[in-house]
């Protein structure tokens, strides 16, 4: 792991801190910028070639479900693709998202990554769990759950481009820019520090009510993973296998009842929440060094004081206000179309 020049003094990691969450603002408002607009070109161009028509009213273009998806992932690759390696690129930083996080740290053991992508699962559900609540506690102030668009159709290919498009390139994309990038530029700090600040920013990543606290225990998981295996590739597969399970539940949801579907989840989360759940008590009772490995201490910056730099940084700043105020657009849109 490389650290920061003067990291030992607590100046030097104030400024140190500052500069990095400089790097992580520029690349999340990049990321955020394509996130809105990428699509745009695309269709601009596929407009021009005569393929799609911008001023359709069926909410894909004039290109159809697959078509649209096939544009969808174009803009969606360089909206989550581009913005780590641009930022590294104009920084000057020299940074291999996917190398390991610390070099001596040894590969799992197999039956220990098994038993830990279990018990991510479990947090999976148990997020699913959560947000249900949640959003029916915010339904009592009127706040209602956003729309979430469905593009699957009853084939398989329909299905594998799914899988695709909602499991594959978000479990490597997301987690390159958020473990492989940003997580990484912040391990030095304080691993839990690196963790929650990284989770907080996946869940803004994802702008609407409904997402956000789903996708910031999900980041914990997958930090989690990363943290203890020194490695990004468990966090992927992790975050591969929540959004497959999404998947495959969805496919099978158009040969359901509303009432059938509902029954399957019930069946579904509570198998694999409670195999998840055993999968860590095991994890606990053996001493597995995935729970209960040595952590690098937390550098002696105090923990205010690391937020406090952190936050310092205009970039930053700027990211987490444009991130909010996304949030806040999609909550109003949501409530004036309901009305």
């Amino acid at each position: 792991m490389d650290y920061p020049q003067n990291y030992n003094s607590a100046p030097g990691q104030r400024a140190a801190l500052r500069e990095d969450a400089g790097f992580i603002g520029a690349s999340f408002l990049l990321m955020l910028g394509l996130l809105q607009t990428a699509l745009v070109p695309v269709i601009l161009v596929l407009s021009m070639l005569g393929v799609a028509d911008p001023l359709s009213e069926d909410g894909r273009y004039g290109l159809g479900n697959t078509g649209f998806l096939l544009a969808y992932m174009a803009a969606y690759i360089l909206a989550m693709g581009l913005p780590g390696p641009l930022a590294a690129r104009l920084t000057r930083r020299r940074m291999n998202p996917f190398s390991r996080l610390d070099e001596d740290t040894p590969p799992p053991r197999a039956s220990s990554l098994l038993l830990s992508l279990l018990g991510g699962l479990a947090i999976c559900i148990l997020a699913n769990f959560a947000t249900s609540y949640l959003m029916t506690f915010f339904s009592v102030f009127g706040i209602e759950q956003p729309p979430m668009p469905s593009y699957q159709e009853p084939t398989i290919p329909s299905l594998l481009l799914n899988i695709l498009i909602f499991a594959v390139l978000p479990a490597v994309l997301e987690e390159m820019l958020f473990r492989g990038y940003i997580l990484r530029v912040l391990r030095p700090y304080g691993g839990r520090f690196a963790i929650v600040t990284s989770s907080l920013l996946f869940g803004l990543m994802h702008g609407n009510i409904l997402q956000i606290p789903f996708a910031f225990l999900v980041g914990l998981a997958c930090g989690w993973l990363v943290l203890r295996t020194g490695r990004v590739w468990p966090a992927m597969l992790l975050h591969f296998l929540n959004n497959f399970m999404a998947q495959i539940l969805e496919y099978g949801s158009l040969y359901q009842t509303e009432a059938q579907y509902q029954k399957t989840l019930l069946i579904v989360f509570s198998l694999l929440g409670i195999l998840g759940l055993a999968a860590l008590f095991v994890l606990f009772a053996r001493e597995d060094p995935m729970v209960r490995g040595k952590v690098r201490p937390a550098p002696s910056l105090p923990l205010g004081e690391r937020v406090k730099a952190f936050l310092s940084s205009p970039l930053l700043l700027a990211a987490v206000i444009v991130g909010l105020v996304l949030t806040f657009l999609s909550i109003l849109t949501t409530q004036l179309g309901a009305a």
